[in-house]
C-alpha cells in the first residue's frame, strides 16, 4: 500500500507565469465585485485583515478568553455574507473539543442574551427556554457541517472535505478547533508535529481555495510577565507555524482583577497581507460575545 503525505499530495506541477498572471488578474476582477473573501465581522479586526482563499488564519489564547466564541461569531458573520451575495459552498466545522450540540446551545444563548451557564444550572425562565428553543430552530441551515472526531487527521479532514465539495461543488470556509487537537503524526516531537499540522492546514486551505481559521493554545511564559505582550514564541510547542496571519488574545483580567473584566487584547504578530499591529476588543463572557472596543450596546439578536 501506498502512503501519500497528505501536504506532498496537493503539491502541483511547473506551470507557465501567464497562468499566475491570468488567475491574478481574474481575482482583482473577483475583489470588485465584493464576492471574495470574508470580514471578521467586528469593526476593528476587520480594518486590519480578512479571511481570503487559500489563506490560513490563527487565532490564538490562553484558555478562558473566547477563542470558541470569536470563531463561531465569525462563522456566522462569513455564514451572513455568503446568503447576502448569494455565494455558493459550504462552512465545514471541525471541532475537537466541543460537541455540535454545545456549540449550538452557546449560539443560540448569545444572540439571546442568555447565559449558557444558566442554561446548564437551569437557572432560567420558562420564557428564557422557550427563547432558546425559538433560536435554535432559527439556526437551522444547510450551509454548515460539523465534525465532532476529538483528534482529527489531517487524511480525515481532506476526505471530509473532498465529500462535501463533490457532492456540493464548494467549500467556502473551514473552522478546526484547535490546532493542537489533531493527530497524526505520531514519532515527531510535539513542536514538530504541530508544524507539520500547521502546514497541511495551509495546504487545505490552497487545495480547496477557501480561508482556513484555526484556533491555538498559548504557553504558559506570558502569565510570568509583567509585559504580557505577546510574540509567535508564545504559542504552544513554537512559533513555527504557517499562517498568513496569527493573532494572539490577551485578556488582561485573567492575570489581574483589577482590569476591566471585558477588555481583551487582540495583537496581529503576523499578517502577510496587512500591517501587523494592536486592537482592543470587549469579550462579554457572561453571553460569549466579542465587539470592538469602542461600541458599548451592540445588537446581538442577529436574524
Amino acid at each position: 500500500m501506498i502512503t501519500i503525505d497528505p501536504i506532498e499530495f496537493f503539491s502541483t506541477n511547473l506551470s507557465d507565469i501567464n497562468f499566475s498572471i491570468n488567475e491574478a488578474l481574474d481575482f482583482v476582477d473577483e475583489l470588485e465585485t465584493g464576492r471574495v473573501g470574508f470580514k471578521i465581522g467586528i469593526k476593528n479586526l476587520d480594518e486590519k485583515l480578512s479571511l481570503m482563499p487559500g489563506e490560513l488564519t490563527s487565532i490564538a489564547a490562553r484558555s478562558g478568553s473566547g477563542k470558541t466564541a470569536i470563531a463561531m461569531q465569525i462563522v456566522y458573520s462569513v455564514l451572513k455574507t455568503l446568503e447576502n451575495t448569494k455565494r455558493p459552498g459550504k462552512i465545514c466545522i471541525f471541532s475537537a473539543e466541543m460537541q455540535g450540540k454545545n456549540l449550538m446551545m452557546r449560539e443560540a444563548c448569545a444572540r439571546e442574551r442568555i447565559p449558557y451557564w444558566k442554561v446548564l444550572d437551569n437557572l432560567i425562565t420558562s420564557d428564557e427556554r422557550q427563547r432558546v428553543r425559538e433560536r435554535l430552530n432559527a439556526l437551522r441551515t444547510d450551509r454548515i457541517r460539523i465534525d465532532e472526531s476529538s483528534s482529527p487527521t489531517l487524511e480525515h479532514m481532506i476526505s471530509q472535505l473532498q465529500i462535501v465539495q463533490d457532492e456540493f461543488g464548494k467549500i467556502a470556509f473551514v473552522l478546526f478547533d484547535y490546532t493542537e487537537l489533531a493527530g497524526g503524526f505520531d514519532g515527531t516531537n510535539e513542536g514538530q508535529r504541530i508544524a507539520k499540522i500547521s502546514r497541511g492546514l495551509k495546504a487545505i486551505a490552497k487545495k480547496f481555495h477557501c480561508p482556513v481559521l484555526t484556533l491555538s493554545q498559548l504557553n504558559r511564559d506570558i502569565e510570568g510577565r509583567t509585559d504580557r505582550t505577546p510574540t509567535m514564541r508564545d504559542l504552544m510547542h513554537g512559533g513555527e507555524r504557517e499562517p498568513d496571519c496569527i493573532m494572539i488574545f490577551v485578556r488582561p483580567w485573567l492575570y489581574d482583577k483589577t482590569e476591566q473584566r471585558e477588555l481583551v487584547n487582540a495583537h496581529i504578530v503576523k499578517n502577510r497581507n496587512g500591517p501587523l499591529g494592536d486592537t482592543v476588543l470587549l469579550f462579554h463572557d457572561e453571553i460569549m460575545r466579542f465587539e470592538s472596543a469602542e461600541v458599548y450596546r451592540s445588537d446581538l439578536n442577529e436574524d
